[in-house]
């Protein structure tokens, strides 16, 4: 079951105008395969609110984390 076929997707993003921060998302996709007899179908929603914006000052990294941090390949 590889190839997956998008049956249904929203997709909805909400930015606020006067800051243009991000302030909602929100995505539902139906996605369905099949191979020979069997099939599949996945559903999956996702919101999501941001708030918060600017009222945390700074954010501290122990050096520990620095010094054994390791890049993404």
């Amino acid at each position: 079951m590889e190839n997956f076929e998008n049956e249904q997707m929203t997709y909805i993003l909400q930015i606020n105008k006067e800051t243009f921060h991000q302030e909602i998302v929100s995505m539902n996709v139906v996605a369905a395969s099949e191979d020979g007899d069997m099939s599949m179908e996945i559903v999956m929603a996702f919101d999501c609110v941001y708030s918060i914006y600017d009222e945390i000052k700074d954010i501290n990294v122990p050096s520990e984390a620095i010094d054994e941090a390791r890049a993404l390949v």
